[in-house]
């Protein structure tokens, strides 16, 4: 096969072409501010898979209240013993440091699904960006500042600093100063 120089995204996937798909996962999540705390639904949708998870936090706890798995499409039917194993998280704390550690030691992989364990962390991810009503990490009320220095003050947060190439380059007044 002679290898040819890709220089976009667009060459790269043209590469599919008129090709038969083999495969196509999708996961997508929702957080909703409910009465009894913050909600967030995730749904993994795949060519063999169809799982659905319901996460209930408590705010100021930040405690897992409820949790609630279904699967909706699986390849074997002992898969289904899997869901209501996650049942055993209720009650931890999350966004703290070594959760995903913790929540192993309580549900290890063997009583999981490694799919459904996909959801859950797609459901923290979710909470972590969407669980606080206000003084979110990308919108903290200052619509007054420039991007710039939303960003800087973002970068300052525990959970964000040094988390992405956003979140760790200098202030771009520092990277400008510091070109030869």
């Amino acid at each position: 096969m002679a290898t040819q120089e890709i220089e976009s995204y667009t060459e790269l996937i043209e590469l599919a072409c008129h090709t038969r798909q083999s495969f196509q996962r999708q996961v997508t999540t929702a957080v909703y501010h409910v009465d009894r705390g913050v909600l967030v639904v995730a749904i993994l949708q795949d060519t063999y898979h169809d799982m659905r998870m319901a996460l209930l936090i408590d705010p100021d706890s930040q405690e897992i209240l409820d949790i609630r798995a279904v699967m909706l499409r699986y390849p074997y039917s002992v898969c289904l013993e899997a869901p209501d194993a996650y049942r055993r998280l209720i009650g931890l704390k999350i966004f703290q440091p070594g959760t995903m550690k913790r929540i192993h030691g309580i549900l290890p992989r063997r009583d999981g699904c490694t799919h459904l364990y996909s959801v859950l962390e797609a459901c923290l991810r979710a909470l972590f960006i969407g669980g606080r009503k206000r003084d979110t990490l990308y919108d903290d009320g200052h619509k007054d500042l420039t991007d710039e220095q939303r960003r800087q003050r973002s970068m300052k947060h525990p959970m964000l600093k040094n988390t992405c190439i956003s979140f760790s380059k200098p202030p771009m007044e520092e990277a400008v100063a510091t070109k030869p």
